[in-house]
């Protein structure tokens, strides 16, 4: 996807990694930059950009409602890349308790937002305005 030149050859593709966690991402993102500094006998010439860069702008990756290392990955690769995910109906679901157990996380209010809504709708090409918007407008 990134190394490969798919982002690069197709900017307005959105990709998901979902259902594996995320914390795993700041070290993947911090790996693939390093072979595209090093690009060995291969060059690529569709890929003129940091791979970290097109992932960010293109990619998402999903956070579990208890994944602790989460809040060290969204500091680092910042909240726009995440979504949030309950993992049903698999064995290991927190549901119905996934999303409260989400907010218990040592995150910003903000990025809360951006992980259970913007990002999700933003992925699925939903509009932006959500429940958060419905339950402000009423206060």
């Amino acid at each position: 996807m990134t190394l490969g030149g798919v982002l690069a050859r197709f900017p307005r593709l959105k990709v998901a990694f979902l259902e594996g966690n995320g914390s795993w991402l700041p070290f993947w993102l911090w790996r693939l930059d390093e072979h595209w500094e090093n690009p060995g006998r291969y060059e690529l010439t569709a890929v003129r950009e940091r791979p970290s860069e097109y992932f960010l702008r293109q990619g998402f990756v999903s956070l579990e409602c208890d994944e602790q290392p989460a809040p060290h990955a969204v500091e680092i690769c910042g909240p726009e890349c995440f979504v949030f995910s309950t993992d049903y109906p698999h064995y290991d679901t927190k549901y119905p308790e996934a999303t409260a157990r989400f907010l218990t996380l040592p995150l910003h209010e903000k990025a809360k937002r951006t992980i259970l809504w913007d990002n999700c709708a933003r992925l699925y090409g939903f509009p932006r305005e959500g429940p958060f918007d419905m339950v402000n407008r009423r206060a």
